[in-house]
């Protein structure tokens, strides 16, 4: 039985969240020997791409990705725009 209430526990109090990844993830494409490095923030940008790329609508896309004011023009491209019919 794990100790503490967090998914991922703070590593010295089990009851504090974890602030941050950033050093475990450098530490992994370090030791990967991931060239050049990748970022969490492509993470977050492949599946915004993705999944407005499958047809997810930009109000879901929206929600689901928090704290975008407006989709980039490069995404906007990528999205297939659909008919009235709703046909692609």
């Amino acid at each position: 039985m794990a100790n503490g209430h967090c998914l991922f526990p703070h590593r010295s109090d089990m009851n504090r969240p974890l602030n941050s990844i950033d050093r475990g993830h450098h530490k992994a494409v370090r030791g990967a020997g991931i060239e050049p490095a990748v970022r969490l923030y492509d993470f977050r940008h492949t599946f915004g791409s993705r999944s407005a790329m499958a047809g997810v609508d930009l109000a879901t896309l929206k929600e689901l990705m928090g704290g975008i004011r407006a989709l980039p023009r490069q995404c906007a491209r990528c999205i297939p725009h659909r008919s009235t019919s709703g046909e692609l």
